[in-house]
């Protein structure tokens, strides 16, 4: 048999974040497997894919994953490169070994047991894939660009999208419709449109450079440029200072400007677009995150 690749996941995890990724023999997976803490990460879990758990993956997309489940039995998932999920409840960890030594012999398939699980509107197999922790300006696509602008600059450009593109509407030759989207476009600027614009623009220019890989449940992050990140722990941060209008009826409330302050006097400065302020709270859940009430203005000195 040929080794696979296995990974695991623990309790504070978050969707497609794994450690100890690496090929293994079957003997080598089942000696993981069993060596797992599977009583220590009990407290608190949640029964589902996402979990504490070891997982199976082969080269064409198929995964089998050992997790916890209720009342002190454990789980097994199948899932299918196309999404198709199966699933088969155990006693014991050792239980597993059937259906291990099946998925090495035949991964296309499930093993012996297990049940198929209708799911509807729902992509169970986002669940099991690797996750790149990476954020950087060059990886966000123009309308997740466009998603950070907050609600007033959507309706701001959605508005404006709808009145020179449509045809029928876009009429300029009428002095009534040339002065209605004069005095739209002042109101939608006045009311916070074209402030988040000018933000946006701000924190583009802030962040063009910088990258920063960072998940929830990993004890170390990277931070720096496209050509160089600097590997730093979450334990030797001191506090994060988050800058920004707590207010959820300002136009302004999801841009944010970020500090993070190391023990060594090392500071780290970026922006929400990288990431949203409730993300980084969720990924530095074990941090100190100091609200600091100002208008989100991303010159970082001013921190």
């Amino acid at each position: 048999m040929n080794p696979l690749t296995s990974k695991l996941q623990y309790r504070d995890f978050e969707k497609g974040e794994f450690t100890g990724i690496a090929e293994r023999t079957l003997q080598e997976t089942m000696a993981l497997i069993l060596a797992y803490p599977w009583t220590g990460q009990r407290d608190h879990f949640v029964v589902g894919l996402t979990g504490p758990g070891v997982t199976v993956q082969d080269n064409r997309g198929n995964y089998l994953k050992l997790a916890l489940y209720y009342n002190g039995k454990y789980i097994a998932y199948y899932c299918y490169a196309a999404g198709r999920l199966y699933q088969k409840a155990f006693e014991k960890p050792e239980d597993v070994t059937d259906a291990v030594t099946a998925f090495f012999t035949s991964s296309d398939n499930p093993p012996e047991g297990f049940l198929f699980q209708k799911s509807f509107f729902q992509n169970q197999g986002t669940h099991f894939p690797t996750r790149n922790f990476r954020y950087s300006i060059q990886d966000l696509s123009f309308w997740q660009l466009i998603s950070r602008g907050g609600t007033v600059f959507h309706i701001f450009i959605g508005i404006f999208l709808i009145a020179t593109v449509i045809p029928g509407i876009r009429n300029y030759n009428s002095p009534a419709t040339q002065g209605f989207l004069l005095v739209l476009f002042l109101i939608l600027f006045l009311i916070g449109g074209g402030i988040n614009l000018f933000l946006l623009y701000r924190y583009y220019m802030a962040d063009k450079n910088t990258v920063i890989i960072l998940s929830k449940g990993l004890p170390d992050f990277y931070f720096g440029n496209e050509q160089q990140q600097t590997k730093y722990n979450k334990q030797d941060i001191q506090k994060i200072e988050l800058k920004r209008r707590s207010n959820r009826r300002s136009p302004v409330s999801e841009f944010a400007v970020y500090k993070i302050c190391m023990t060594n006097g090392t500071e780290l400065r970026f922006t929400s677009l990288l990431i949203p302020p409730d993300q980084l709270s969720e990924k530095m859940h074990k941090v100190q995150v100091k609200a600091v009430e100002r208008f989100a203005w991303p010159a970082f000195r001013a921190l």
